[in-house]
């Protein structure tokens, strides 16, 4: 007896945490996915569409040099800058630079930063000014004080007597800057301003201070719901300018990690990502990638935030046996989905850049380049990661159709696709003649809307799809299929 089973409507989260057997007592919907590299869920509600790429930003900074540091400098609503960091040619010193045009121009920093690579650097707006802290990886060496407007840096204009430091961040009408080095090394201390005055910025350090913790330093700082937020690797604090108090015992490992949308501040450490909503206790909201980030090592973590998505990246990582370099997370907040993405490039820092009131992802790599993710709305986009084809890899679980103790064949499988675009699918069998889970084979590419595929013969107990699709063409559609099957005449 024949019977048709439908895969469609891909709302269903996208996990790594799942078996690749279903689980027939919690009714889980054939078209949950347990691989999606490369494809977006959240974009077209129930379709799967491929990811778009990135394009190069002017010219390379310095090449085979990491971006330790892109910020996006709003000095005032009519003057931008868009930032960034990087070793010189011979590695002996930092270099700050700014996008002029097409051109990354070197600002001068005299020697101020000579003896300094490596050194990661945090940014903060304020006053008209960018202020700017940073360490290198050896955890001890910490950057010296600057400022900058326009393109005129300084060592001592609002920043005479303001201590080294790893994070800085804006809180009310002060600047923070946190895991200090004043004389010495104060991984547990918080410096903070004066309140502006006459558009001046002075520091006391005598007497602007405060300790959070002298059993763990300090590794991460923000600010939301009106209150400055600190982080160690196992806690978060809370502060208003006036008491200090523990919110709650799950702490971050990287700064790099933090962001706010909205009331939402969201953070990862080596076991999850967290969000927490008006200084509530934070929810788990890396669940479905869990293996994602607990394989990844928490230094490589970058993120931002564009359009309501939370940016992760991680590195190299892997999950369930499938190892992705250069590994993306995005958490959607309408969606409450996340997905992952492998990148042709090495990300060594993320920012959002706002361009014409948009805002734009962009990448700064290891090799010295800064990319921006293209997005749909880009007049022009790109297809590719700067040149280098785009893999796009989504699978779904094996399914028994119901009736996993019953072997069946499939006769016949419909495929819909809006866009096809060359996508491939792919099937597996497994039964109990098998030692071990046998690859995947072709069933065919998609060339139309409706595609009418055979079913070559599969059978078996339990019956797996995937589709892959690696080039650099316009993204591909998948909107779902039917399957005919063969072989069921009970079910359980």
């Amino acid at each position: 007896m024949a019977q048709t089973f439908d895969i469609q409507n891909f709302l269903a989260p996208p996990s790594t945490e799942l078996s690749i057997f279903p689980n027939y007592e919690e009714e889980q919907p054939l078209s949950q996915l347990i691989v999606c590299n490369g494809v977006n869920p959240s974009l077209k509600i129930g379709s799967l569409v491929k990811d778009l790429g990135y394009l190069k930003i002017g010219d390379t900074l310095e090449s085979g040099k990491s971006i330790t540091g892109l910020h996006d400098f709003r000095q005032t609503a009519a003057i931008q800058k868009i930032l960034a960091t990087v070793n010189n040619s011979g590695g002996t010193a930092l270099v700050l630079e700014y996008l002029n045009s097409t051109t990354w121009t070197t600002i001068n920093t005299s020697t101020t930063y000579t003896g300094f690579e490596d050194a990661k650097t945090s940014f903060e707006n304020f006053i008209e000014y960018c202020f700017i802290v940073g360490y290198d990886d050896t955890d001890s060496v910490f950057l010296p004080v600057g400022s900058l407007t326009g393109t005129t840096f300084s060592t001592s204009t609002n920043v005479t007597g303001m201590p080294q430091g790893k994070y800085i961040t804006r809180y009310r009408d002060r600047l923070y800057i946190a895991n200090c080095y004043n004389s010495a090394a104060q991984p547990y201390r918080v410096y903070h301003s004066d309140v502006p005055e006459a558009g001046a910025l002075t520091w006391d350090n005598t007497t602007n201070f405060f300790d959070v913790d002298y059993g763990e330093k300090l590794t991460g700082m923000t600010s939301n719901w009106d209150r400055l937020i600190l982080f160690t690797e196992f806690s978060t604090y809370i502060y208003n300018q006036t008491s200090l108090k523990q919110l709650f015992d799950i702490g971050c490992g990287n700064n790099s990690s933090i962001q706010n949308i909205g009331t939402y501040t969201i953070f990862a450490n080596k076991d999850n990502i967290y969000l927490s909503d008006s200084a509530k206790s934070p929810i788990a909201i890396g669940n479905n990638v869990k293996q994602l980030v607990q394989n990844a090592n928490q230094d490589d973590f970058r993120s931002s935030v564009v359009d309501n998505e939370y940016n992760l990246y991680v590195g190299d990582t892997k999950a369930n046996g499938i190892s992705y370099t250069n590994c993306l997370i995005t958490y959607n907040i309408q969606t409450q989905s996340a997905r992952w993405r492998m990148l042709y490039d090495d990300v060594k820092s993320l920012a959002k850049i706002t361009l014409l009131s948009d805002d734009f992802l962009f990448l700064g790599t290891a090799s010295g380049e800064i990319m921006r993710k293209s997005k749909t709305t880009d007049a022009t986009k790109s297809y590719s990661d700067n040149g280098n084809p785009i893999v796009a890899h989504f699978m779904t679980k094996a399914t028994g159709f119901g009736v996993p103790n019953i072997e069946k064949s499939i006769r016949h499988i419909t495929a819909y696709s809006s866009l096809p675009n060359g996508l491939k699918l792919r099937a597996r069998i497994i039964n109990g003649s098998q030692e071990e889970i046998m690859p995947f084979t072709d069933i065919g590419e998609l060339k139309h809307v409706v595609e009418e595929l055979d079913g070559n013969g599969l059978s078996g107990n339990f019956i797996q799809f995937e589709g892959k699709e690696y080039s650099e063409n316009q993204p591909f559609q998948f909107d779902g299929m039917s399957i005919i099957v063969d072989g069921i005449t009970t079910k359980e």
